[in-house]
């Protein structure tokens, strides 16, 4: 089954980044609101948080990893704008996987990551840290310093994903 938000070619779609932006923004606004407390309701806009945010670091990060790996030329402005994002993204992502939301249809995530809660958290951090260190390897403006940052990053995405999340 195709990943709903995606096109064929396993990137998001314009039009689905747009709605996704949205999304997001009203992540932004209601981070820290009691995602965790929820209804059924709550638990809606949580799960759509996550894919939202999860949906605008998957659009970031080929770019940034374009850049690292030669694939695309370097912008060291677009770099330090897109870590800086997916940074911030890394940041509210840990909140986004309360308990409530561990049953909900729409959500992707696997059930290991409610019954291994610990070590889903530590990846987390993980994540949160690689993103944090990406941004200042951006803010240097050196595409030497950005690479490997990149590349770690990169892989903690894919690993948390084959880990935590169905996407066919």
């Amino acid at each position: 089954m195709q990943h709903s938000l995606q096109s064929r070619t396993n990137r998001p779609t314009a039009a689905n980044c747009q709605r996704f932006a949205t999304a997001a923004i009203v992540l932004a606004f209601t981070a820290g609101w009691g995602f965790g407390q929820g209804d059924a309701a709550n638990s809606d806009r949580v799960v759509e948080a996550r894919q939202a945010s999860m949906v605008l670091a998957s659009v970031a990060m080929p770019v940034i990893a374009d850049m690292a790996t030669g694939r695309a030329a370097y912008d060291p402005d677009r770099a330090l704008v897109l870590s800086e994002r997916v940074a911030s993204l890394a940041a509210t992502s840990a909140e986004l996987f309360p308990p409530s939301s561990s049953a909900n249809s729409r959500s992707r995530t696997r059930a290991s990551v409610w019954r291994d809660k610990a070590s889903f958290d530590g990846d987390m951090r993980q994540y949160v840290r690689l993103t944090a260190t990406l941004a200042g390897a951006a803010r240097t403006r050196s595409l030497e310093a950005l690479r490997e940052p990149a590349l770690n990053v990169a892989q903690a995405c894919r690993s948390c994903h084959r880990s935590y999340a169905d996407l066919d």
